[in-house]
């Protein structure tokens, strides 16, 4: 694969992730919220950042297969790290949505948040 290619599949896959910038953490939840309201600013946080998630699995995919990431690589370990560290943040925002976890909600999703800018930056050096 040449040069051009590489760095076509890498532009793709950081505009795909280019949207990820405006997902913040925000609580609006209590004991008494609804279980996974959507409706909620914390609700519509953690859908936007769900996306944000399949988005980038998306990337990390495209970017394997157009031979940019290579199993065992230093950059595909490094991205499995972070996938598996960023969906578990994302588990942990969704169990604190449910139980109305405010400070647990804002917690998870901000480490997830954080989780998914890293592997942003991964991404933009795996050439």
């Amino acid at each position: 694969m040449g040069t051009r290619t590489r760095t076509s599949l890498l532009a793709i896959a950081c505009l795909a992730l280019g949207a990820c910038n405006g997902a913040e953490a925000e609580a609006g939840i209590s004991s008494a919220s609804a279980v996974a309201d959507l409706r909620t600013p914390a609700g519509q946080s953690l859908a936007i950042s769900w996306r944000v998630f399949d988005a980038l699995l998306t990337a990390v995919d495209t970017l394997q297969k157009g031979g940019v990431v290579t199993s065992g690589s230093p950059a595909a370990t490094r991205l499995a790290w972070l996938i598996e560290r960023t969906r578990a943040a994302l588990d942990a925002a969704t169990e604190a949505l449910r139980k109305g976890d405010g400070a647990g909600f804002t917690e998870s999703l901000t480490l997830a948040q954080s989780r998914l800018a890293e592997t942003k930056a991964a991404i933009g050096g795996a050439a």
